[in-house]
C-alpha cells in the first residue's frame, strides 16, 4: 500500500490495520523505481499478507499511484499494474552422473576437461553399440 497519505490518499491508509502503517521503513513502498527491484518485490510480499489487500488494490486502480507498490502490485504512471517477481530460484543439483557413463563424457567435454580413462571407455563402448546397430542389416 502507498504510506504517504496525500491529497489522493484515502484515510484508512495510516490506519493501523495495514501492514505499511506499522512497518518500521514506510518509504519501502514509494522506493521502488523498478518491478525488479528488491524493495518493491519486499513491499509486494508484505502487501500479499495485508487485511486491507482487496481495499487497497481498488483505490489504486482509480488513483494510479505511479511509481509506488499498492495493492501488492507495482504501479507505472501509464499502462497496467505489473505484478513484481521475486528473483529466479536457481536448481539445486540433484548430483552428478558418475564417471565412467557417456553423460560425465559430455561433461568433461562440455567445461573443456580432457575426459578420464572410464569416460572415454564408455563413450567409446557406446559408440561401437552405435555402429554395430546402424551397420545391422535390417
Amino acid at each position: 500500500m502507498v504510506v504517504t497519505p496525500g491529497p489522493t490518499a484515502p484515510g484508512w491508509i495510516t490506519e493501523a490495520a495495514s501492514v505499511c502503517a506499522v512497518h518500521p521503513d514506510p518509504d519501502l513502498w514509494t522506493r521502488a523505481q523498478s518491478i525488479h527491484a528488491p524493495d518493491a518485490i519486499e513491499a509486494a510480499r508484505l502487501c500479499l499478507g495485508c487485511p486491507l489487500l482487496a481495499a487497497c488494490r481498488a483505490w489504486a486502480g482509480d488513483a494510479r499511484p505511479a511509481g509506488t507498490v499498492a495493492g501488492g502490485v507495482m504501479w507505472r504512471a501509464a499502462g497496467p499494474p505489473q505484478q513484481p517477481r521475486p528473483e529466479p530460484r536457481t536448481r539445486a543439483r540433484s548430483g552428478l552422473v558418475p564417471c565412467g557413463t557417456t553423460s560425465a563424457y559430455r561433461r568433461h567435454r562440455r567445461r573443456g576437461e580432457k575426459p578420464c580413462a572410464d569416460c572415454r571407455a564408455a563413450e567409446a563402448a557406446a559408440a561401437r553399440a552405435r555402429y554395430h546397430a546402424w551397420k545391422r542389416p535390417a
